[in-house]
């Protein structure tokens, strides 16, 4: 929806940039529904509370939670890096051999 909002022309001193929503009020609320990043946003809150919920009625508690998630994020991260240290290296010993 962002890029209906930009409206490009050639004028005597180059390109203006201009809003296109300037001349269209009702084009303007018609961007915060059709966005889908926010919908991103609202299904990801909702997933984390129904999994919190779900370690609490468990008996686990919040920093647990939040232990999990960091190390989940972090474990990720590790694998990428190691991974993209042996494709490094990999690509390192065909170069010279």
């Amino acid at each position: 929806m962002h890029a209906l909002m930009v409206g490009v022309t050639i004028g005597p001193a180059g390109p203006v940039f201009e809003n296109a929503a300037d001349g269209a009020p009702w084009l303007v609320p018609l961007t915060w529904v059709a966005q889908i990043m926010p919908l991103f946003f609202v299904i990801g809150g909702y997933a984390g509370s129904a999994a919190y919920r779900r370690l609490r009625a468990q008996g686990g508690t919040s920093v647990g939670f939040v232990t999990a998630r960091v190390h989940r994020l972090l474990a990720g991260r590790a694998v990428d890096r190691r991974r993209r240290h042996r494709t490094r290296a990999a690509r390192d010993l065909r170069c010279t051999g």
